[in-house]
């Protein structure tokens, strides 16, 4: 009946915009250019729901990424970045952050995107996202080294050491007054020249 037929649409309607992005909805309509996906950048402002951690994971500033983990709040997300075209499979707690700096090189460069999954285990010889109170930045990415263990108790003789990958930039130590906390670990890194 018209009846039946006029909800059908309009449900289909509602579904479509609360899921597609306009760019979405005007790509399923007018077809799909894949010479502009080809060059397009992985960074995009917004995305439907469809793709949200499942081709697309959120970017956000360092400093947003550790606020979300450890006060369990929104953070303002900076875009979308397409992380299938570099064979990630995405799931709910992975998320993308710019690198900072050169104490990473030659694995991370300034501007690289690093995707990261949350987590608080540590591992030793791992890159993580770390957070302190006593850093000159309070948050950094290093390699992760802990003598005998960070979690689930600290004692007087127990260290963390964040290790720098260029040899120009000294470890960092830190001890249990310090306040370290292991916000992600590094799952992949898309470096600034593979971004276009």
């Amino acid at each position: 009946s018209k009846g039946k037929l006029t909800a059908s649409f309009r449900a289909y309607t509602e579904y479509v915009e609360s899921t597609l992005s306009d760019d979405e909805l005007a790509e399923m309509i007018f077809g799909e250019n894949t010479d502009e996906e080809e060059n397009e950048t992985p960074v995009v402002a917004q995305i439907g729901k469809m793709q949200q951690f499942t081709t697309h994971l959120p970017l956000y500033s360092i400093r947003a990424a550790c606020g979300k983990f450890t006060d369990d709040e929104e953070a303002e997300i900076e875009g979308w970045v397409n992380v299938k075209k570099y064979n990630i499979t995405p799931t709910k707690d992975m998320f993308v952050v710019h690198a900072e700096g050169s104490s990473m090189e030659p694995l991370i460069h300034d501007g690289d995107l690093c995707v990261f999954s949350y987590t608080n285990a540590n591992e030793n010889g791992a890159i993580m996202l770390i957070e302190s109170n006593n850093l000159f930045c309070q948050h950094v990415i290093k390699e992760f080294h802990c003598r005998p263990t960070l979690f689930p108790e600290y004692t007087e003789d127990n260290n963390v050491i964040l290790h720098s990958l260029n040899p120009e930039f000294q470890d960092i130590v830190l001890s249990a007054t310090d306040n370290p906390r292991i916000v992600g670990k590094l799952i992949k890194v898309i470096h600034a020249h593979e971004q276009f």
